[in-house]
């Protein structure tokens, strides 16, 4: 091969990897766009939804910067029902990521830090396991042509309480065949989508909860008030909170929690792993009342519950 026309293939070698370089930027860019304008058409959706029920939402509409690496920020996000002067729940410097991107998987990432208005008498409780920031990370990686699996991963660190929950979904979706990959994802279609949960791992873990709890407690009913005391009542709010789901068809399953995050606060157990696993394929639809959902889940998936020291 003569100098010429080696010169040639390198020049045609660069203009090709030079187009392709283009070409992703330019689809980045359309992504980001895409992205930034959703997420703040579903900021703005769920701000005139809260208004409907006396409710307002504010917020800083995110702004989406980077090439391949797209971060999306909100300064804050907050809710303050009717009658109010402060917002009862604030996220703080709400950032969306594009963190990952590869030929056989997406990971898009969310993290914020959490704040809460002075809940008066339950403001020391809430301090003790109210989660003050999240970490969440979100594995994408397709099936077929309308297909694809999500794994999830989410860190909630509270001052006294660590929670985790990990899950890997199937959603299967014409749109996506119809959308494209990225359009699905960047437009956040699957949030109205049925999704199979083919397996989902929750835990707590305690960070001296129990005694915190228990001095929290005392300083409200008095140093009179001891271990068996506090146990006895921790035990009759327990009853108290699974109380109205008594004639519900999953009232064994939430007792079952309730008890052992029960034994959680009572310092019997310092961990407690929540493993849950499909009975079949049925999707469950995120898009549904409450309560119907609920019914649904339970009825589709077994439970197992492991309380460790």
């Amino acid at each position: 091969m003569n100098k010429r026309i080696m010169l040639g293939v390198l020049a045609g070698g660069v203009i090709a990897i030079a187009s392709l370089v283009g070409f992703c930027i330019f689809k980045m860019h359309g992504f980001k766009q895409k992205f930034e304008e959703t997420l703040n058409d579903n900021l703005a959706q769920i701000s005139q939804e809260v208004a409907l029920n006396e409710a307002k939402l504010d917020y800083t509409p995110f702004q989406c910067q980077g090439l391949f690496f797209i971060e999306c920020k909100s300064s804050y996000v907050s809710f303050t029902p009717l009658g109010f002067k402060e917002a009862v729940f604030s996220s703080r410097n709400l950032t969306l990521s594009l963190k990952e991107i590869d030929f056989k998987s997406i990971t898009l990432g969310a993290e914020s830090q959490l704040q809460y208005t002075h809940l008066g008498d339950l403001q020391e409780y809430a301090q003790a396991f109210l989660p003050n920031d999240f970490q969440l990370d979100l594995t994408i990686k397709p099936q077929d042509t309308k297909s694809y699996t999500m794994h999830t991963k989410l860190l909630l660190n509270a001052k006294n309480a660590q929670y985790t929950e990990e899950f890997t979904s199937l959603i299967d979706s014409p749109k996506v065949q119809e959308l494209g990959l990225f359009r699905h994802i960047g437009s956040l279609a699957f949030l109205d989508e049925g999704m199979q949960i083919k397996n989902l791992e929750l835990s707590l873990i305690s960070k001296n909860l129990s005694d915190t709890l228990f001095e929290i407690a005392q300083s409200k009913y008095g140093k009179s008030l001891n271990r068996k005391a506090y146990n006895a009542l921790a035990a009759f709010l327990a009853g108290a909170s699974i109380q109205p789901y008594s004639k519900k068809p999953y009232y064994t399953e939430i007792r079952d929690l309730v008890g052992g995050l029960l034994e959680i606060a009572t310092g019997d157990q310092n961990k407690m792993q929540v493993s849950i696993s499909p009975k079949n394929d049925q999707s469950i639809q995120t898009s549904q009342d409450l309560d119907t959902m609920l019914e649904a889940f339970f009825s589709n998936y077994s439970f197992n519950i492991t309380l460790s020291k």
